[in-house]
C-alpha cells in the first residue's frame, strides 16, 4: 500500500501538490500526482474516500427528496367513521373522458388520440416459422368490425328467433378484437369461450345462454360446438370461422352444415359480401351505457362455471378507475407509443381490461404467436413496454435466473451482491424520475442484460394479477427488471382490480392501496376465527364496477351481493397498519385437519414453489386426517442433476425416459421430500402446514389437461378428482 503513494523524489507536501495541480492539464494528471503523495505525511486517501461517501449520501438524500410520491406509502387507505371500519381509496375518483360510455367509445377515443396509429399486431406464419410483427391500424380494425357487424344484423333481421348473444371461441389474435367490436356495434352481447375451458363448460355456456352464433378460430373446434348442438343447443345456427392461414375448407364445411343444420361462414367471405353491398354502414351504435357487454363464464378453481354479467358501464368505469390510479401518480406512465403483449386469455376480464386501457390511451396491442413455449421469443421480438403477467410466469423468470447463476460461484456472488444492493435502495425508496429502478451501476453490469434477454429490454410497467405472489419473487423481479411491478387484486365479479400496489412501492407481501371509487370492509368469519375488529376477515367490496350478478342464477347472485350492495369475495384479507390490504387466503380453500386447526393450501403451495426441486405442487388435506399430503411434479433439471450426482444415471443418457423412471423412485421421492422440508423450515411453515407425504407425477399441470385454470392457478376440484386414488393411497399407507 505504501508503494502506491510513494513519491519518486521523497515527499510531496500540500503546497507542492497545489502547484503541480495548477500546471496539470487534465484530471488524469492530477490523479497521478495525487497518487504519488506520501502516505505517511498525507490524509488525502481518507479525504477522497470520505468525499465519495459524502457525495453518495448526498445523492441518495437528494434523490429521495426529489422523488417524493404524490401519495404516501404510509397511508394507503382512508378509514370512514362508523363501526364497520369501511376503507376508501386515497385517490379521488374521476372520469377523465365523460363522453366515453361504451367499449366502442374507448376504441374510437384511442383511434383519435393515436391519429390512426398502429392498433393490433400479429406474427404471420411462414415457411421458416413465424415472422416479424405486422400491424393493423385503428381504422382498419374498425372497418372490419363494421363489415362483420352488418352480417350479424342481417342474421337478426332474417331470423325472428335469433337472439343477441354471440360466442367468441379462439386464442388471442386481431380477429378476436374485430369480433368483439362487431358484436358491440350490432348491439349484442359477447360470451367468451376459453380455449381450454373444457368441453362440458363450453356446452353449458352455449345451452344456458342459447347463443345463436359462435365465431371461432379453428375448424377442429366445430366438433365441440356440434356436441353442444347434439345436446339441445337448437338456437345455435351460425358459425363463423377466422380464415387466416387457409383453415376454411368449403367442401368440408358444406358437408358439416348439411348434417347438423348449421350455416357455416368464412369471416373473409362475410366481410367481402358486406363490402360489395355497402353493408359496412348498416349497423346501429349501442345507445345505453348499461347495455350488457359480456357474460363471462368464470373458470374458477372450485365449483362449476357461472356466467358473470358485465355491462359496458362496469368496464368503462374500471378503465377510468385504473387510468386515474396510474395517471394521478405519474402523468407520464401511460403513453400512446406503448406496446402491450397479449397472451393471457382474452376471455378473462383481466386481459380485456388490459387491452381496453391500451386502446383508451391510443397504444398498440401485439398478440403472441399462439404457442406459450414461444412466448419469450414473442416478447423479445415485440419488445413491449407493458407486460401483464401472472405469478407463475414471474416464478419461472425468477427460478430460471437463479438456476443460471447457482452453478457459477462468481456469477452467484455478484448476483447476490447486486440484489442486496438494490434491496438496500428499495429500503430508502430510491428510484429515478420516472419510477424506474434501472439506472445504477449494477443495472449496467448485470440487470440490463437480464431485462433485455427475458423481457425485450423495453418493459416499463409490469402488472401481476390473478393470484398472490411471494415477497421474495416480487422483490427480486423488481430488482432484476428495473421497472415498475404492480401487484393487483380483483375478481371477475368485481370487474377489475379492487386494490393495487403504488407504482413506487418497494415493500412486498400485500396488494396495496384501494383503486379509486372503491370501498372495502372486512366482515367476521367466525368459523375460521377471523374478526373485523382485529382487522382480519372476509373482503367485501362496494364499487361502481361490480357485476349485477350471475346469469339466470338468482340464488348464487343473492349469496354474492347483499342488500346493501356489498359484494362478498370469499377471500380473507387483513388491513396492515399503513392501510394497505393483504390477502391471507381464499375462504373456500381453507380446510380443517383432525386436530381442529385450519390450514390455507394456496399459501403453503406458494412456499413450496420456492423449492428448487419442485416444479408444480398440489397440497391436499382432509378433516379426518392429521397431516397434509401433496402431488408434486418435480423440477426436471433439479431431479436429473441429483440423479447424476448420485451416479444413478450418466450425464448423456436420455432425459425424458429417466425423468419418468425417477418419478417412480423411492430415493427420488425422499430427496424431494427432504428439499421441501428445508424450504418449509426456511420460510416458517409450522409442523401442521408441512407436507408429510408426497406422490411424484411426471405429468405437468396444464390448461390443456384441465388441471390449471386459464390464469395458471391450480384447478383444485379437477386435481382432487384426477389424483383421488393416489391421495387415498397416501393416507392409507400409515
Amino acid at each position: 500500500m505504501l508503494s502506491i503513494f510513494q513519491c519518486y523524489d521523497g515527499k510531496i507536501f500540500k503546497q507542492d501538490y497545489l502547484r503541480a495541480c495548477a500546471a496539470a492539464n487534465n484530471i488524469d494528471c492530477r490523479t497521478e500526482i495525487l497518487l504519488k503523495m506520501s502516505y505517511e505525511n498525507s490524509l488525502w486517501p481518507v479525504v477522497i474516500v470520505s468525499t465519495l461517501v459524502a457525495y453518495w449520501i448526498y445523492r441518495t438524500v437528494w434523490i429521495r427528496g426529489k422523488l417524493q410520491s404524490k401519495y404516501s406509502r404510509k397511508c394507503q387507505s382512508i378509514v370512514l367513521p362508523g363501526p364497520e371500519r369501511i376503507h376508501r381509496s386515497i385517490i379521488k375518483g374521476t372520469y377523465p373522458d365523460a363522453s366515453v360510455k361504451t367499449m366502442l367509445d374507448i376504441f374510437v377515443r384511442g383511434m383519435k388520440i393515436s391519429n390512426n396509429g398502429p392498433c393490433v399486431g400479429y406474427r404471420p406464419v411462414n415457411s421458416a416459422g413465424v415472422g416479424d410483427y405486422k400491424w393493423l391500424k385503428y381504422e382498419e380494425v374498425l372497418e372490419k368490425a363494421k363489415l362483420l357487424a352488418s352480417n350479424l344484423l342481417n342474421f337478426k333481421a332474417t331470423d325472428p328467433e335469433h337472439n343477441s348473444i354471440v360466442g367468441i371461441y379462439g386464442i388471442n389474435c386481431p380477429e378476436w378484437v374485430v369480433s368483439s367490436l362487431a358484436v358491440t356495434l350490432a348491439s349484442s352481447t359477447i360470451v367468451p369461450l376459453y380455449e381450454t375451458f373444457g368441453n362440458e363448460a363450453i356446452t353449458q355456456a352455449i345451452l344456458e345462454t342459447k347463443m345463436s352464433c359462435v365465431i371461432c378460430d379453428q375448424l377442429e373446434k366445430i366438433q365441440v360446438l356440434l356436441r353442444a348442438k347434439g345436446r339441445g343447443a337448437k338456437a345455435l345456427k351460425h358459425v363463423i370461422l377466422f380464415d387466416r392461414d387457409g383453415i376454411f375448407r368449403p367442401e368440408q364445411m358444406e358437408k358439416i352444415a348439411k348434417q347438423h343444420n348449421l350455416q357455416l361462414h368464412s369471416l373473409q367471405q362475410l366481410t367481402d359480401l358486406a363490402r360489395s353491398g355497402g353493408g359496412g354502414d348498416n349497423f346501429k351504435l349501442p345507445n345505453l351505457d348499461n347495455d350488457l357487454y359480456m357474460i363471462a363464464y368464470t373458470s374458477g378453481s372450485t365449483g362449476s362455471p357461472k356466467g358473470t354479467l358485465i355491462t359496458h358501464a362496469s368496464m368503462v368505469n374500471s378503465v377510468h378507475n385504473i387510468f386515474t390510479f396510474l395517471q394521478s401518480q405519474d402523468d407520464e406512465i401511460l403513453k400512446k407509443q406503448h406496446r402491450l403483449i397479449s397472451y393471457l386469455p382474452m376471455a378473462h376480464v383481466y386481459e380485456q381490461l388490459n387491452q381496453a386501457l391500451c386502446f383508451y390511451i391510443g397504444a398498440a396491442v401485439g398478440f403472441y404467436s399462439g404457442d406459450v413455449q414461444q412466448l419469450l421469443d414473442d416478447i423479445q421480438t415485440l419488445q413491449p413496454n407493458w407486460l401483464p403477467t401472472v405469478p407463475r410466469l414471474l416464478n419461472r423468470f425468477h427460478d430460471s435466473i437463479q438456476a443460471n447463476v447457482r452453478n457459477h460461484l462468481c456469477k452467484w456472488m455478484l448476483f447476490r451482491l447486486a440484489i442486496a444492493w438494490k434491496r438496500f435502495q428499495f429500503h430508502f425508496g430510491i428510484i429515478n424520475s420516472h419510477h424506474s429502478r434501472s439506472y445504477g451501476f449494477w443495472d449496467w453490469v448485470i440487470f440490463d442484460q437480464i431485462k433485455k434477454k427475458m423481457l425485450g429490454g423495453e418493459v416499463e410497467i409490469c402488472v401481476s394479477g390473478s393470484a398472490p405472489i411471494t415477497a421474495e419473487v416480487l422483490t427480486t423481479c423488481r430488482a432484476m427488471f428495473g421497472c415498475v411491478i404492480i401487484e393487483s387484486y380483483g375478481q371477475t365479479e368485481t370487474v377489475g382490480p379492487v386494490a393495487a400496489t403504488l407504482i413506487d412501492e418497494t415493500e412486498a407481501g400485500h396488494v396495496g392501496a384501494l383503486i379509486p371509487n372503491t370501498e372495502v370492509k372486512l366482515v367476521d368469519v367466525e368459523e375460521l376465527n377471523y374478526y373485523a375488529q382485529d382487522d382480519r376477515g372476509e373482503i367485501c367490496v362496494r364499487s361502481n364496477t361490480l357485476t349485477s350478478g350471475y346469469f339466470r342464477d338468482a340464488e348464487q347472485t343473492e349469496a354474492l351481493i347483499d342488500e346493501n350492495g356489498w359484494l362478498h369475495t370469499g377471500d380473507i384479507g387483513q388491513w396492515l397498519p399503513n392501510g394497505a390490504l393483504k390477502i391471507i387466503d381464499r375462504r373456500k380453500h381453507i380446510f380443517k385437519l383432525s386436530q381442529g386447526e385450519f390450514v390455507a393450501p394456496e399459501r403453503i403451495e406458494n412456499v413450496y414453489q420456492r423449492c428448487r426441486a419442485v416444479g408444480q405442487i398440489f397440497v391436499h388435506g382432509d378433516s379426518r386426517q392429521s397431516y397434509l399430503v401433496a402431488v408434486v411434479v418435480p423440477q426436471k433439471e433439479a431431479l436429473l442433476g441429483w440423479a447424476v450426482k448420485k451416479n444413478i444415471i450418466q450425464q448423456r443418457q436420455p432425459t425424458d425416459r429417466w425423468f419418468d423412471l425417477l418419478c417412480k423412485s423411492q430415493a427420488a421421492k425422499q430427496y424431494i421430500l427432504e428439499e421441501m422440508k428445508r424450504c418449509a423450515q426456511l420460510h416458517g411453515l409450522n409442523s401442521l402446514e408441512q407436507v408429510k407425504k408426497i406422490h411424484l407425477s411426471n405429468e405437468m399441470f396444464t390448461t390443456e389437461n384441465g388441471l390449471l385454470t386459464p390464469t395458471m392457478k391450480n384447478q383444485r376440484n379437477s386435481l382432487k378428482q384426477a389424483y383421488r386414488n393416489i391421495i387415498e393411497q397416501l393416507y392409507a399407507s400409515d
